[in-house]
């Protein structure tokens, strides 16, 4: 008999005082005697660590089944969703519209492409940007440091917009 805890796998004879719905209680069929734990206890956890494994291949199975089905969605219908969204939005100064199931709509790109991110350092610290610039053991490019409103050498800004589908928070 032990109360576990599901989510951190805690265990422990005596009820927590402030146990919430992780806990559970756990009743075994007899007591933990030696010839209990050779037989019973190891045919029982090497059947739970059996399940447990089935379980993850089932789970991940399905996570790469469903990944794939939201794929070939979006390939199959994402154009047509955002010739939609386009046709729905002339001629209004909105950038979204709101559909039953998601909103959808386009917004400024928040990422930078670098090019060449050692001539886009090299610019940084000339130009006194040195916040910009993350030193460690080697030099790399911190882009969200960078000025949004002047031309660098060898930075791409995006100038499209980025198409999303905010789903409904579940």
């Amino acid at each position: 008999m032990a109360w576990v805890n599901t989510i951190t796998g805690d265990a422990q004879d005596l009820k927590p005082e402030d146990a919430g719905e992780e806990w559970v209680y756990i009743e075994f069929e007899e007591e933990a005697n030696d010839e209990y734990v050779t037989t019973t206890y190891l045919k029982r956890k090497v059947g739970l660590e059996a399940e447990l494994k089935a379980l993850k291949a089932q789970y991940d199975k399905r996570v790469r089944s469903v990944k794939a089905e939201i794929r070939g969605l979006d390939y199959h219908c994402i154009d047509r969703l955002k010739a939609q969204a386009k046709r729905d939005l002339e001629g209004s100064k909105k950038k979204s519209v709101h559909y039953e199931y998601a909103t959808v709509g386009w917004k400024k790109p928040r990422r930078i492409e670098v090019d060449n991110p050692e001539e886009v350092i090299e610019w940084a610290l000339k130009h006194d940007y040195p916040d910009a610039v993350k030193i460690e053991m080697k030099r790399s490019l911190l882009k969200s440091n960078l000025p949004k409103d002047v031309e660098i050498p060898g930075v791409r800004r995006p100038k499209e917009d980025e198409f999303y589908i905010r789903l409904p928070k579940q």
